[in-house]
């Protein structure tokens, strides 16, 4: 019902159909992220209240974000908050719907056990940042992939010098291909959903 009504309420919105909820505890800290690349987030909150802090995917914020692990400690991304720019917040409560625009870097806390629902979502407007975020996914996977194959050689050369052992290059090399899949296996998921993403840019560029 909310998508139909945030359709009717915004006619150069497009709303994404595969819907997703995330459940948080009291006190749960999510550190800086970036929902998705290829578009924003329609978000409604189901429940007590969370707070979003965020900013747009300035230049700076971005390097400031590159620098920054995912899941790293809850400091660091508290300590990023004196370094990005344009910096913005809102407190979602129970029925609240917000837009995340495509590229906001943002942070949540669960202030008590707390439901998020949303959608993927695009903006004509969208288009261009979210074309030169997929670049810069792309450019991070190339450069993955590059250190995985270095990994790979360091440890032929290892194990061709006595370095280790069978089992232990045989439990490296079984990690280390792990880690080529999944990198393959996001590398393709970002090809599929840029290349829907694209389709929806044009044509809501063309409306």
């Amino acid at each position: 019902m909310i998508r139909r009504q945030m359709i009717g309420a915004n006619p150069g919105l497009h709303i994404d159909t595969l819907y997703s909820t995330t459940v948080s505890p009291a006190g749960m800290f999510s550190t800086w992220h970036l929902d998705q690349t290829r578009g924003g987030t329609l978000a409604i909150a189901l429940d007590h209240p969370k707070l979003f802090v965020m900013c747009p995917p300035t230049q700076r914020n971005l390097e400031v974000y590159d620098k920054i692990d995912e899941f790293g400690h809850i400091n660091q991304s508290i300590e990023a908050l004196s370094k990005f720019e344009q910096l913005s917040y809102i407190v979602l409560t129970k029925g609240d719907v917000y837009i995340i625009p495509a590229g906001y870097i943002h942070m949540v806390l669960s202030m008590r056990n707390s439901a998020v629902g949303g959608w993927v979502c695009f903006k004509a407007e969208w288009a261009d940042i979210a074309r030169d975020l997929c670049r810069r996914d792309r450019a991070r996977f190339v450069k993955e992939e590059e250190a995985l194959l270095n990994d790979e050689n360091a440890l032929i050369y290892r194990a061709e010098n006595g370095e280790l052992t069978k089992s232990q290059f045989r439990a490296a090399m079984v990690e280390l291909k792990a880690a080529k899949v999944k990198l393959q296996s996001d590398m393709s998921e970002l090809e599929v959903n840029w290349a829907k993403a694209e389709k929806i840019y044009a044509n809501l560029q063309r409306n």
